[in-house]
């Protein structure tokens, strides 16, 4: 079955997320084959929205810039196959919620929930003007991806063109999951490179502009995958 993905930001000790992103919330324009467009929200599947011109990531993407909301915070792209959080981790507040939502107390209390099912317990961001006018910051203002805990950077205007459009870095890198159910990225055709995915699942993150906005001795890596 297909595995569907949520971007949560997590707090200090990255177990729990704080706030998380709804892709459907996000309306994106699409080409079709026959050079058609139409506009809906991006998809819940990771390579349904990983993709550079997505206005879903690129609204992920904002918060972690400098005047975003959380600028230099924990990310995870959590998958709803991911493993589950022990309940220990859980505060009574957010174990009642899961079983208002319809989760099973006993379940529960065996296996825990994962950062998927936990994020209906928390915010969910929207943008500040109509979903529908929402537009991703120029490539300029979002060039570089930061790891603040690995000390690692990506620039994006190295990512390599795939079949239709570049693939978007932040939500492969940052996902938890992949690789269990329809719509993952395929990561058995690309061998060694399959290390990119999931190698930042909840660093500490920022978006950036300039190199000179991040410290020098951080390590570049290239972000080589294509589909």
């Amino acid at each position: 079955m297909g595995q569907y993905f949520k971007p949560c930001f997590l707090r200090s000790d990255k177990k729990l997320p704080i706030a998380y992103v709804y892709s459907h919330d996000i309306l994106s324009t699409f080409t079709r084959d026959d050079k058609t467009t139409f506009t809906s929200g991006s998809g819940l599947k990771l390579m349904e929205h990983s993709w550079m011109k997505n206005n879903f990531v690129g609204f992920v993407e904002e918060q972690l810039t400098p005047e975003g909301s959380f600028y230099k915070t924990a990310l995870v792209w959590a998958g709803d196959y991911a493993d589950e959080e022990p309940v220990e981790v859980l505060s009574k507040r957010v174990i009642s919620q899961l079983v208002e939502d319809g989760c099973d107390l006993k379940t529960l209390e065996i296996d825990g929930a994962n950062l998927y099912n936990i994020s209906v317990t928390i915010p969910r961001l929207l943008p500040s003007n109509h979903i529908e006018e929402y537009k991703i910051l120029p490539a300029k203002e979002t060039r570089y991806l930061v790891n603040h805990d690995k000390k690692e950077f990506v620039d994006k205007t190295k990512v390599l063109m795939g079949t239709w459009d570049k693939m978007h870095p932040l939500p492969i890198l940052t996902c938890e999951g992949d690789g269990r159910g329809g719509g993952d990225y395929d990561s058995e055709k690309n061998g060694d490179k399959n290390k990119l995915v999931g190698r930042w699942a909840r660093d500490v993150i920022s978006v950036e502009s300039k190199k000179s906005d991040f410290p020098k001795d951080f390590v570049e890596i290239i972000f080589d995958l294509k589909y």
